[in-house]
């Protein structure tokens, strides 16, 4: 998958647990998102406007992707996100507890043409299995 708004508003709903709140106040197209924690809604600083996300984009921007590892550290799951100096790709590498230790296995491996964009796969991958 690509990095752009599909990929974002899967990052949103599967591995943030956002839920999709569409306001018509303002027109039909203006969809927010929120959390919840704690049985209280708080909204996010996505909001998502004619088909963009605005003020976030994991799949993209380095600073929401580093929220999306953050969030997968906190299932308990370790995530290694590197470049080597001769390669053009980015490689994110997911760490399950296994047997008392944290162990990465090939099917939590992934690798993009960005960081954020192996950041989102590689959490992608985290929620599915």
């Amino acid at each position: 998958m690509k990095a752009g708004h599909e990929m974002d508003v899967l990052i949103a709903e599967k591995v943030m647990g956002w839920h999709k709140f569409i306001d018509h106040s303002y027109s039909e197209n203006n969809v927010m998102w929120y959390a919840v924690e704690n049985g209280y809604a708080s909204y996010q600083d996505a909001v998502d406007t004619f088909g963009s996300c605005v003020g976030w984009s994991p799949s993209t921007e380095l600073d929401d992707a580093w929220r999306v590892a953050e969030k997968v550290l906190a299932m308990d799951i370790g995530i290694d996100v590197s470049r080597m100096p001769n390669s053009k790709l980015w490689h994110a590498a997911l760490y399950r507890m296994d047997d008392g230790e944290y162990m990465a296995k090939a099917d939590d491996m992934v690798e993009a043409e960005t960081a954020p964009l192996a950041i989102c796969l590689a959490a992608l991958r985290a929620v599915s299995s």
